[in-house]
Formats: C-alpha cells, sequence, structure tokens
C-alpha cells in the first residue's frame, strides 16, 4: 500500500473544516476489509474531550464508517478526538477485553512540549516526520494529529 498522509483534524479546527471525505478515506483504509467480513457487528469508539477537561466527555460507538462519518457534523467542533484502532464487539465499552480485532500496528511519534505530560525525543514537527522516514519498516499511513504523528 503506498503511503498516504492524514491530518484530520485537531481541536484548534472548527466544525466546518472537519474533512469527512478525507476521514472516510483514512477509515475505510484500516477498517473496511474487517467490518466487510466480521461474523458479527463491529463498532469504532470515538472519544472526545476539551483541553481543560480531565476526563472524557464524548463517546459514541459507530456501527460502520458511513455512521461514523454521518455524525462528524453533530461533534462539538471544540474538542480533541481520539479513535479506538481496534475494533470493538461492544457498542458500550471499550476496555480491551471488549475488542474483537486489531486492524493496524500503530506508532505514537510525539514533539514538543505543548500538550503533552512529559519531555518527548523530537523536538519539532521536523524532527518527528525525520524520525519516521528514517524507521526500517515504512508506515501505509501517517496521521498528523496536532502534537505528533
Amino acid at each position: 500500500m503506498a503511503r498516504r498522509e492524514h491530518e484530520l483534524g485537531t481541536s484548534k479546527k472548527t466544525q466546518a473544516e472537519l474533512n469527512p471525505d478525507l476521514a472516510g478515506k483514512f477509515f475505510e483504509a484500516i477498517f473496511a476489509s474487517y467490518l466487510k467480513e466480521a461474523p458479527k457487528p463491529l463498532y469504532i469508539e470515538v472519544r472526545g474531550k476539551l483541553e481543560s477537561d480531565k476526563g472524557i466527555t464524548f463517546r459514541r460507538f459507530y456501527l460502520g464508517i458511513n455512521a461514523l462519518i454521518n455524525d462528524m457534523k453533530n461533534w462539538p467542533p471544540d474538542q480533541h478526538y481520539w479513535f479506538g484502532v481496534a475494533l470493538r464487539w461492544s457498542d458500550t465499552q471499550g476496555k480491551k477485553e471488549h475488542c474483537y480485532v486489531l486492524t493496524v500496528v500503530f506508532s505514537d511519534v510525539d514533539f514538543g512540549r505543548t500538550g503533552h505530560k512529559k519531555e518527548n525525543k523530537w523536538q519539532t514537527r521536523d524532527e518527528a516526520q525525520a524520525a519516521i522516514e528514517d524507521f526500517p519498516q515504512q508506515p501505509s499511513i501517517v496521521a498528523h494529529t496536532g502534537g505528533g504523528y
């Protein structure tokens, strides 16, 4: 698979700036084949919160990519969002025991200090990007999340 780089948005983005088409392509690349072949319904979990909140304030489980993309327009625009990389068999729980399949191998390459609890190895976006380019196994998808990849 050719490498793709996606920027799905950060908390600085407004609702109008969310890109459902790009998000749809991203989720299709990592989930579509598993959702089509699954022996039972599987859910994509999305969590969100304001930067100032201590805990998660937004949590939804979507039965398929289209349901998630169609609901994006209803998401509060001032929150940070995460999605679970493992498809869930439950539409109420996001713990490890409720995960059905992990569809990707992923790595978190953060940079800078802003928004992070601890010091990162890479201080700039360029340093983090260079580190990814130096990995022996190149990723198929790179997603810039605001404070890292």
